[in-house]
């Protein structure tokens, strides 16, 4: 029986990933956003007819993480989980490369992940090289 997985998404979004030294400022008429140190500071302010909403948030961020960036919204964690397209390509990369037998025992064994087998064989190849 063969495998399948789904399509991949290819659509590209504008965005930054953050590391310690990420500096930002962001500001519009709705949104004032700062990032320093990891953190995410949101001032929000939206005036409609019958309210006003004020919204004050930090996010504290993990080096690495992914911020998209929309004109009106400014940068914000995306709810599904974002990488790289080099990140994308290697896991698609190391898709292809599994052999059957470890194929079967992932479909047997759903503890297994893309990731872990990358991460593993990567190791093992580094081993072999030294």
């Amino acid at each position: 029986m063969r495998k399948f997985i789904f399509k991949p998404d290819i659509s590209l979004f504008e965005g930054i990933q953050v590391f310690k030294d990420t500096e930002l400022t962001y500001k519009n008429e709705m949104v004032k956003q700062e990032i320093k140190d990891l953190t995410l500071k949101i001032k929000m302010k939206e005036k409609k007819d019958n309210y006003v909403s004020k919204t004050d948030l930090t996010i504290y961020l993990n080096e690495g993480d992914i911020l998209l960036y929309e004109e009106e919204r400014g940068y914000f964690l995306p709810c599904m989980p974002m990488s790289t397209i080099g990140e994308a390509i290697e896991d698609l990369e190391a898709i292809k490369d599994f052999d059957k037998e470890w194929l079967n025992d992932l479909f047997r064994n759903e503890t297994k992940s893309v990731i872990s087998y990358r991460r593993n064989n990567r190791r093992k190849n580094s081993n072999n090289r030294r």
